[in-house]
């Protein structure tokens, strides 16, 4: 007799997790690995993508500026308010606030590789 899909597929879920994050961050990180950035508006991930600068050349004293926002967004409990603190920062905050979160889904994506190996 052949395991259920689901009850296969429960059990790879509990030996191979992915990630240890909260299940919205859990979406959203999802999304963004397939190129679906949630959190930001599709015309600034257009802009901040067509800008040369990347996460190795940043500032990264930009980054500690953001650290804030950053306590904010994960302390909120819902995308909508994630969402509605990006697209309250100005512009340039909110690039220097996709590098970031680019960074940190370099990160997520190897320590996800490292914890199937």
């Amino acid at each position: 007799m052949r395991p259920s899909s689901s009850l296969l597929e429960s059990l790879i879920q509990q030996n191979y997790s992915e990630t240890e994050l909260p299940p919205l961050w859990q979406v959203i990180y999802q999304e963004a690995i397939r190129g679906h950035h949630l959190l930001f508006k599709r015309a600034d991930v257009d802009l901040f993508e067509t800008i040369q600068m990347n996460a190795h050349t940043a500032d990264y004293g930009v980054f500690e500026s953001l650290e804030e926002i950053v306590v904010d967004l994960v302390s909120s409990n819902d995308l909508n308010t994630m969402i509605q603190i990006i697209d309250a920062l100005p512009i340039t905050q909110r690039h220097s606030l996709f590098l970031f979160y680019q960074r940190a889904l370099w990160i997520w994506k190897n320590y996800s590789k490292d914890q199937l190996n």
